[in-house]
């Protein structure tokens, strides 16, 4: 009987919203906190046309915290 109740949940749980990218772009600011810039550089070849607001916020967190290896210049 659990998993009847487990099952149910999950399916009862709605699909978020899927927004194009040029929607995101327009309220980066109150969707990620972060400029446009920062998306732009976030959604860097991405090859989606759509996507949600969670995806685009763990996109440009992950961008944010991308370690850059330093090359030294001879």
């Amino acid at each position: 009987m659990s998993k009847d109740k487990n099952t149910k949940k999950a399916a009862d749980k709605p699909k978020e919203h899927e927004f194009t990218i040029e929607e995101l772009m327009l309220h980066c600011e109150a969707i990620a906190g972060h400029k446009r810039e920062v998306a732009a550089g976030a959604l860097y070849g991405c090859n989606k046309d759509k996507m949600t607001k969670t995806e685009f916020k763990e996109r440009v967190d992950k961008f944010l915290k991308k370690v850059i290896e330093k090359k030294e210049v001879k």
